[in-house]
């Protein structure tokens, strides 16, 4: 957009300017009005500028009090459009296909690059009985993706796709966190912990957009925004590593989203008490408590969460 300065001035304006609307004897009543600006500098002895440029345009506006001021610069050219950052990019992409559905499973995931920081992935699946085959250009209409691979295979091998997972069966550490993020803290959030050497130590990210409406669970804990990020923090740890420091650290990551108006997925490496579970559940925790009393009065299940500690 053209660059604007718009200002009031209680010193005396010299210009050259055709009148809107003005008297021939250009007294100083007669000067009341507004002006149309053809040219604006100002003279230091001898020497002349042009403060706004030579091709200034505007209006000059006299009042008995005081002069107002409206200037356009003539050959400021339009900026850009803002450039979306990859998780900025990746997170609208996973709300606009939350909200219009038009994939039956959606998730997204990030990894390293070679050259450094992180390359995030959405993957999507159609699911279609032939000859009903979906418009692929339909799918990914309005994603902001680099590159796209596209894989027809049969519910069967889509939904086992994941199921060897070399990470997943090695006897390394794996203190993973499962937070939701609401949808107007989401970039904050993960953008602060990617950024951080520390916080983002082994971390390979995983992430998710839902419609909040589509929770229909009663006690899930969600926050309250029609979207809703899931955010993975999922490490492994390399032998050695100090897991009760990485154990510490998702505790902060987890304060901090809490504090965003997000919350935990049961299944995280967060240490938690029971004050911690009754925030956690807010006004749901009665009706925990009863489901507790009734299915398991001996306290049997889950008993190193911090839930009902014996």
């Amino acid at each position: 957009m053209n660059k604007i300065l718009l200002a009031t001035a209680t010193f005396a304006l010299v210009v050259a300017a055709a009148p809107l609307y003005a008297q021939q004897v250009t007294t100083k009543d007669q000067l009341i009005g507004s002006w149309k600006v053809l040219s604006l500098k100002a003279t230091t002895g001898d020497k002349v500028s042009y403060p706004l440029g030579e091709q200034v345009t505007g209006y000059v506006t006299v009042t008995p009090d005081r002069f107002w001021l409206l200037f356009v610069d003539a050959t400021r050219k339009v900026p850009a459009a803002a450039t979306l950052t990859d998780a900025e990019a990746v997170s609208a992409d996973l709300a606009l296909l939350a909200k219009d559905g038009r994939f039956h499973h959606l998730d997204g995931r990030g990894a390293g690059r070679p050259t450094g920081g992180v390359g995030y992935y959405v993957e999507g699946g159609a699911f279609y009985d032939a000859p009903n085959d979906p418009d692929e250009a339909k799918l990914t209409a309005g994603l902001k993706f680099a590159k796209k691979t596209a894989t027809v295979m049969t519910y069967e091998q889509y939904f086992r796709r994941e199921e060897v997972c070399t990470v997943c069966t090695t006897p390394l550490q794996k203190p993973f966190v499962y937070l939701c993020i609401p949808a107007s803290r989401y970039v904050e959030y993960t953008s602060g912990i990617l950024s951080s050497p520390t916080e983002a130590a082994f971390l390979v990210p995983r992430m998710s957009a839902w419609r909040r409406n589509a929770i229909k669970r009663q006690l899930t804990r969600m926050p309250d925004e029609e979207i809703i990020y899931r955010f993975q923090l999922s490490r492994v740890l390399p032998a050695g590593t100090d897991t009760a420091s990485m154990i510490a650290l998702n505790r902060t990551l987890y304060e901090r989203a809490r504090d965003m108006g997000g919350y935990r997925m049961t299944s995280s490496a967060v240490a938690m008490s029971q004050d911690d579970w009754k925030r956690h559940y807010g006004p749901a925790w009665q009706i925990v408590q009863a489901a507790k009393a009734k299915f398991d009065p001996k306290n049997v299940l889950t008993p190193g969460h911090g839930m009902f500690p014996s």
